[in-house]
């Protein structure tokens, strides 16, 4: 086995990974953020009455956060003569000084400027969740796009099938539909679920088939590209078994690219 085979993370935790490293980096910030507020107010003399984080509407610290990032909270304060007072402060995520304005100072453009960036990351962050969900949803029902289309010419070129076989059990396993070869393996070899199960073959973007003999012999076949057939895979692996052992019969015919399985019993 080589490193990179030991070291392989299957392709669906590839973004549990960076969603988790994405919110333990968030909340660390948030906390530092926060004790960094509190200590500004004791530096100052302030008694912290409400603090409020702002996510999308960051007030005049807007453009700031959107370009350099931070967070950015809006305060109410009480000093040391018994006056309220309402502030944005402005922390950077990793160093730089903090920075407060105060409510009553900022100017109209500045609270415009600070809205309208507001209202795009809002639109932004939901056009990002709804592309997610789309893709789980994908995923996880396993709808392949309409075959015959651009986008699916797309899709095409990136799909991925394997076979995975057990020569002591005739068992057989294997996995379409796939981004990565690797993936693809993964899936076969689970499917397979024998300690000898081997991949015995893959493709990307065609057919790959598998055909099995006397005496254990086995022969396998692809078709690939754009005039990638069924038929051309199927007697590629019929011929390569009766070249083996002299007698062939097809077990399994895989597509990567749309949801056809033969089977031959």
């Amino acid at each position: 086995m080589t490193i990179i085979a030991a070291t392989h993370i299957p392709y669906p935790w590839h973004a549990a990974i960076m969603l988790a490293v994405s919110l333990l980096f968030v909340v660390w910030s948030y906390r530092r953020a926060r004790t960094r507020v509190r200590q500004w107010a004791v530096d100052n003399g302030y008694e912290l009455l409400d603090t409020k984080f702002r996510l999308l509407f960051q007030g005049p610290f807007a453009p700031r956060a959107a370009h350099y990032g931070g967070s950015v909270f809006n305060v109410r304060v009480r000093d040391r003569e018994g006056r309220e007072r309402a502030a944005w402060v402005y922390c950077p995520w990793l160093w730089g000084p903090v920075t407060v304005q105060w409510e009553d100072e900022v100017s109209p453009a500045r609270r415009t400027a600070g809205r309208l960036i507001g209202i795009l990351g809002a639109i932004a962050l939901l056009c990002g969740i709804c592309g997610w969900l789309a893709l789980v949803s994908q995923r996880f029902t396993g709808e392949p796009e309409p075959h015959g289309t651009p986008a699916d010419a797309e899709f095409r070129r990136e799909s991925y099938a394997a076979i995975a076989y057990s020569p002591k059990t005739s068992r057989f396993g294997y996995g379409d539909n796939c981004l990565s070869r690797e993936q693809a393996e993964d899936v076969a070899r689970k499917h397979c679920n024998e300690a000898d199960c081997r991949i015995v073959v893959w493709v990307r973007n065609g057919f790959c088939a598998l055909a099995i003999g006397d005496g254990g012999a086995d022969g396998v076949g692809v078709s690939d590209g754009d005039r990638a057939s069924d038929a051309d895979a199927k007697e590629k692996a019929l011929a390569e078994c009766k070249k083996r052992s002299g007698t062939g019969r097809l077990l399994i015919c895989v597509c990567s690219f749309e949801r056809r399985i033969e089977r031959f019993d």
